[in-house]
């Protein structure tokens, strides 16, 4: 037996250092040549581009990804907040060429904001460029951003500030307009993945969808729904957490349509495979996908390991698995966070517990309300109203949270050691209570992160 576990222990190690060797070398592979562009730093240039990322519309900015047409690499470009540009636009742009750099937070750790540009393939900056449009084309892609685009303007419409914001952020991901008070609510009490588009989100549409599909032929409706996941991704950004989230769901309806069990660990995995294969960065450099990956993970592995010691908690409503969901997320994300952030917030986990039951039905509502604001205003106006009861409860219990004294702690040099230390015991305390029967191999659908 101890040969077995020791040839187990090698083969294992074995895979580890070969996989490391692998992804190794594909970062290297990926990297740019940029030494034209090096040469350039801090001179006046002008290239002609196109915009190839939906534009971030901020407070003070509006922030564009332009690829030359003669280059390796896409430039930031940061305009005036007035600035209309679309996805696809062909541009002229003059101005200063600068590298990023990085930055210190309120919590006294250091912003990696070079690495965090560049997963996306974007190395250089151009503060307040000359832009002139050269042509506007039209591409699907850009069509998707449009009907985003209409979709938060019926939110606008219907809803105050900020409830229509907010729900701009939990229906489809658009937290750019947040104003930065309710912003920062809601990352102290630990609610910013309600105002993300995280996989709990992504999850809950692939649900409603195959739902809405249940009645059709399996081919069909498992070809409808897998198209309705991948154009909501599409129209919403394509960021890290929901093509993550995408990917585990076609895995299911794949599954689904071959007759097999749905294993969520194994759908995990080949998730975090098939993305790092094809930009190995994000692993290193994209924290939401390194969240949003543990937090997955604690969802699937964990509520059966912490169900048996939360017997004290009321089971009625379903109340005992949320509170094992969100507890077993959290225990994964937290390390992770204080290591790379540096902020603990004493009061996330009540929080999440007063908030998440309700982030289905509040999605649901915004769908219908930006929906049927396509339609008709008038018909929107009794579905706005229901929306913002949880919309305004979401944002007092944000501020409540904030309101407790500690509710958040600043811890701007958590060791490293102690966060290996700690996902060190999470790994040993996984395997020692697997040995459990009834707590090995499990097969849980995706839940909250």
């Amino acid at each position: 037996m101890i040969f077995l576990i020791n040839k187990k222990f090698w083969l294992l190690l074995l895979v580890f250092f070969l996989g490391f060797i692998f992804g190794a070398a594909r970062l290297l592979i990926s990297l740019p040549d940029n030494s034209d562009y090096n040469k350039l730093l801090g001179q006046k240039i002008n290239f002609v581009g196109r915009i190839v990322a939906e534009p971030s519309v901020r407070e003070k900015s509006t922030q564009l990804v332009a690829a030359p047409e003669n280059g390796n690499s896409n430039l930031l470009l940061i305009a005036p907040s007035y600035t209309e540009y679309r996805y696809g636009d062909k541009i002229k742009v003059t101005g200063k060429l600068v590298a990023p750099e990085n930055f210190e937070t309120d919590s006294g750790k250091t912003f990696d904001y070079i690495n965090y540009l560049a997963k996306d393939d974007v190395y250089y900056e151009m503060i307040f460029p000359k832009i002139e449009l050269l042509e506007s084309r039209w591409t699907f892609v850009g069509q998707l951003y449009r009907l985003k685009q209409g979709f938060l303007h019926h939110l606008a419409q219907t809803l105050p500030e900020p409830e229509a914001s907010l729900l701009g952020g939990i229906a489809i991901g658009a937290k750019q307009s947040l104003d930065q008070e309710t912003s920062d609510n809601f990352r102290t009490v630990g609610l910013s993945h309600v105002i993300v588009l995280s996989g709990y989100n992504i999850t809950i549409v692939a649900e409603s969808v195959l739902k809405l599909l249940k009645r059709l032929p399996l081919f069909y409706g498992s070809a409808l729904g897998g198209l309705a996941i991948i154009l909501f991704v599409l129209m919403t950004g394509a960021t890290s957490t929901a093509i993550r989230a995408a990917i585990m769901a076609l895995v299911a309806l794949l599954g689904r349509l071959s007759g097999r069990e749905y294993d969520s660990l194994r759908a995990l995995i080949i998730a975090g495979f098939l993305m790092i294969l094809w930009n190995p960065q994000i692993l290193v450099y994209d924290l939401s996908f390194q969240l949003s990956f543990l937090a997955t993970l604690g969802v699937i592995i964990g509520p059966p390991l912490l169900t048996p010691y939360l017997k004290w908690f009321p089971e009625r409503f379903g109340l005992r698995d949320v509170l094992a969901t969100t507890l077993a997320a959290q225990l994964l994300v937290l390390p992770w966070i204080l290591y790379k952030m540096g902020q603990l917030s004493l009061v996330a986990l009540p929080i999440n517990l007063l908030v998440l039951p309700l982030v289905p039905l509040t999605m649901f509502l915004g769908f219908a309300l930006g929906l049927i604001g396509f339609l008709s205003y008038s018909l929107s106006l009794p579905i706005a109203y229901l929306v913002y009861l949880p919309l305004w409860y979401f944002v007092k219990i944000a501020e409540l949270g904030v309101s407790f004294p500690f509710a958040s702690l600043n811890l701007a040099h958590f060791p490293l050691i102690i966060t290996v230390s700690i996902y060190s015991f999470y790994i040993y305390w996984y395997y020692r209570r697997r040995s459990v029967p009834h707590l090995s191999s499990p097969h849980f659908s995706e839940g909250r992160p």
